[in-house]
């Protein structure tokens, strides 16, 4: 079976060559990308999931957006996400851990490590792996807001929906909101000192 991966393009064309190249060259695990087209409408990272959630054939599928790198890992990250999935039943979101997630930040609250997942209170919105059936009944309004990934997980946490989290130890590049406009370097931002001997090497990025 195939896994989609929908990839939402925002307009950032320097970000999203590197991503879909990153996806190709980098998951050997069946897969269909799609491209959800937002760089005219700008509706928003809310409408976006739901929009995903409508468009995906798949379950689970993974959604995530035009500014990061997956990484280069065997198992590749798709077979270790779905794994991990499989592992644990109760999960409605999976996400792979980034280092602009390291920074002092309540979604990154550790709830414990299970396995290969780190459960948490929120989960960071890149190679998100969602099951369909925990967001049914989701709407627009649940979302809305400046945080609306971080939104989704409250809505399923008050609803009862399953848990969340993120792979422990895989690993991938997220140029960030900051650098995605400025083309700066956000590794200096990372907290933990591992992470840092686990990023891609920063040549390949900034090339």
């Amino acid at each position: 079976m195939r896994t989609d991966i929908i990839v939402t393009a925002c307009g950032r064309n320097k970000y999203l060559r590197r991503t879909l190249r990153g996806i190709l060259e980098r998951t050997d695990t069946p897969h269909t990308i799609t491209l959800l087209d937002d760089s005219e409408k700008r509706q928003g990272i809310a409408a976006n999931i739901l929009q995903a959630l409508e468009m995906a054939k798949s379950d689970p599928f993974v959604l995530t957006d035009d500014d990061v790198l997956c990484p280069q890992t065997v198992p590749d990250w798709l077979e270790r996400e779905l794994a991990a999935m499989q592992s644990h039943p109760d999960l409605a979101l999976l996400a792979l851990n980034t280092p602009s997630c390291n920074y002092l930040s309540d979604r990154r609250k550790r709830q414990g490590v299970d396995g290969q997942v780190t459960r948490c209170l929120f989960v960071p919105g890149h190679f998100l792996m969602i099951w369909h059936q925990p967001l049914e009944g989701c709407t627009l309004d649940d979302l809305a807001g400046q945080s609306p990934v971080k939104n989704l997980c409250r809505w399923i946490a008050k609803e009862e929906r399953g848990g969340v989290g993120y792979l422990t130890e895989t690993y991938c590049w997220h140029f960030g909101v900051q650098s995605a406009r400025t083309d700066t370097d956000i590794s200096g931002m990372c907290v933990e000192p591992l992470d840092m001997f686990t990023l891609e090497p920063i040549g390949e990025l900034r090339g």
